[in-house]
């Protein structure tokens, strides 16, 4: 994971697996075709927010001092010295709440249910992830949440049929990160998609398939 500002790499890593590519150079070519657009979008909606940011900040300072004016000039250094990487910080946290906010339902949700599929996780593991979400992503590592934000994206690219039921993507999500050391873990993840999982339908979902047929 290698976006371009710098504040975002932390030497986090995807991998795919799946026994329907034939060799490690296909599925790294299946994957980073996915990966390079999703984070591509990622970074251009982080900027997009960091704008829109500075624009509100921009515009209390006018409302604080008239004197100000619209002096495009004097916004323009206010916004790009020592504000920039509390706006870049501010910007990632809200696109990863964004990106995460179905994940976090869901979380809740699973926590307080008998959801199929949910039984061998702990409640308090789905809380916890889904305060982690709400809250911002806490104090945790940037280059920690835009990785979360881009598992989950890929994931969603690759799902194919899947992603209309965002429940199994979630499911799936959660134990992607589980499996890599959960959300508390501070060392460089390495999250695994398993692609022949990810594109898997229900089980048992097979027969109601023709429950309309005729």
């Amino acid at each position: 994971i290698a976006p371009e500002r710098a504040c975002l790499r932390g030497g986090h890593r995807l991998e795919l697996q799946s026994a329907h590519l034939r060799s490690d150079p296909e599925r790294g070519w299946w994957l980073w075709t996915h990966v390079s657009v999703q984070m591509e979008v990622l970074e251009k909606q982080i900027a997009a927010e960091v704008l829109a940011m500075q624009a509100i900040a921009a515009r209390k300072r006018v409302m604080a001092d008239p004197a100000i004016g619209l002096s495009s000039h004097r916004m323009e250094v206010e916004d790009t010295d020592a504000t920039d990487a509390g706006h870049v910080a501010g910007a990632v946290r809200v696109i990863h709440r964004r990106v995460l906010e179905g994940f976090a339902c869901w979380c809740v949700y699973a926590a307080k249910s008998s959801t199929f599929g949910c039984s061998s996780i702990r409640p308090r593991a789905l809380r916890d992830a889904a305060h982690l979400v709400v809250a911002g992503g806490g104090e945790r590592d940037l280059a920690r949440l835009f990785a979360e934000a881009l598992l989950l994206r890929v994931m969603e690219s690759l799902s194919e049929h899947i992603i209309h039921c965002p429940e199994r993507l979630s499911y799936l999500f959660f134990k992607s990160v589980m499996k890599a050391g959960g959300f508390d873990e501070a060392e460089v993840m390495t999250y695994l998609i398993d692609l022949d999982e990810l594109q898997d339908s229900f089980p048992g979902s097979g027969r109601f398939s023709r429950m309309r047929a005729g």
